[in-house]
This record gives structure tokens, sequence and C-alpha cells, in this order.
């Protein structure tokens, strides 16, 4: 299923939303009426305060089908600005990134210039009434690690101690990840994902995700520019990152890296 056929299956579609809350940490389900509700299934893998994020398994497709997650805002009322706000800001920045050829989830690298028609609605209730939600769905990303999401030591030794101990690193991926990172830096310098505070670039919430398999390094849940949580410079994480993987490399290919 493409995602523009996920996208048509679920536009419109009266859904039931729960939280139960007695669980550690809670679980979050979601129901769609209809005939959606028979070959689709909903399983979230978590969230923030605005937004939860589920991953969509279609009954009897093929395993080389296109993964799907759905982003889904969280508001409890009609009235609620900050998640919808939310999920559109991080549509815009995801297609920028997608337009500049910043590695980031599909569809918003094939389709980068159509942040429009990612953004659709479905209605949510569940201890309230049904009211349109916005949400949009991208890819999701098996064999993975995702970095850290609070600054610190954590997101500075990423590789070193998540990337570097896994028994499939070698330097094909090493060297996919320094040409991601090299790019996503070189874009941060002229972007205008980037602002300027006590002349420091920063980035909101910034999060990357690094394939196993590959070695590529995505760029995910971003935030708008602007005030807002976990504003950092991710440039110095960028220039540690790039150092250690230079070395890594050195030790695995002695004679040739540089």
């Amino acid at each position: 299923m493409t995602w523009e056929e996920l996208k048509n299956a679920l536009t419109g579609a009266q859904t039931t939303f729960t939280m139960e809350t007695d669980q550690k940490p809670p679980i979050f389900t979601m129901e769609v009426s209809g005939v959606t509700s028979t070959n689709i299934t909903f399983t979230c893998l978590g969230g923030g305060a605005n937004k939860k994020v589920f991953r969509v398994k279609v009954a009897g497709e093929d395993q080389t089908a296109p993964q799907w997650v759905l982003a889904v805002s969280t508001a409890q009322s009609p009235g609620t600005t900050l998640s919808t706000k939310d999920i559109q800001g991080e549509i815009n920045v995801l297609s920028r990134l997608g337009e500049n050829h910043i590695l980031v989830p599909e569809p918003f690298m094939s389709s980068p210039g159509d942040k429009d028609n990612f953004r659709f609605q479905i209605n949510i209730g569940g201890e309230y009434e049904p009211f349109p939600h916005p949400v949009f769905i991208e890819e999701f990303i098996p064999e993975n690690i995702e970095i850290k999401k609070l600054g610190g030591s954590g997101k500075a030794a990423f590789f070193e101690e998540t990337v570097f101990t896994q028994a499939s690193i070698g330097p094909d991926q090493l060297k996919r990840a320094r040409g991601d990172l090299e790019k996503l830096r070189d874009y941060l310098e002229v972007s205008p994902q980037t602002s300027q505070s006590n002349a420091t670039k920063t980035w909101n919430d910034f999060q990357v995700m690094y394939k196993k398999t590959t070695g590529e390094v995505v760029v995910i849940d971003p935030m708008e520019p602007g005030p807002g949580r976990y504003a950092e410079d991710p440039g110095t994480y960028i220039a540690q990152w790039l150092a250690r993987i230079d070395k890594k490399l050195a030790e695995l290919e002695p004679s040739t890296s540089s």
C-alpha cells in the first residue's frame, strides 16, 4: 500500500483513540471504523505531549511493500492549537529538508514539494465527541538506532556508544554516515532551519536515526525554527561524530582512510 492509498483509506474516517493510563507507560490504541478496520491495525510506538506515532500494518501485505507510520495530533478538544501547529511544523521542516536533499523519511524525499498534500484529517473520539485531528504518514524505518532525545553526553557519544558497537558496522556504513552528516553540516550553515541566538545556530529538538544495514543517517521528528524545547546547536554534535567516524575508519582501514 502506498502512502497515498493509505491516506485515501483513512481520510475522514471515524476513529476511536484511547489511552490506558493505568499502564506504565500508558498504552494508546486506535480503532478505525468501516472497511479499513478489517485489514489495517495501528500499534503505538511512542510520542510526546502533542503527537503520537502509530505503526501501520496491513494484513496480508508482502513484507517488501512500503511500511508506514501514522503521526497523530493528540489534541483533546477542537480548540487546541499547539498540537496542530506541531504537526504542520514537522511537515514543513521535513518537506524543506527533502527539497534540499537531506535524508528524511519518505514520502518527504520523493515528493518534497508536496507539503500541502501530506497533511490530512481523521475524526478521532474517545471520551469526547469525534472531531478532525491533523495527521500525516511517513516511512517506518526498521533496523535503526535512534539518538537519545535529550542533550549532554548521550548525544555526543551517540556513535561511540551505540553505532560502533553494532556487529554489522563496517567501512561502507561509516562512509555513508559520514557523507550524510557532511551534507547535513553544510546545509545547516545556510539553512532557514537555523536561527541566530547569541551568535549560535540552533535547531529545535534535533534528532537523527542511524540505519544499521546501510549506515544512512536520517533526520527525524524536527520542530519549526524559533524558541522551543531542546533548542541546541547541532553543529557541535555533528563535528564530534565526524571526528569519531574518521578515527574509527582509520582503525578499520589504516592504509586507505584519510
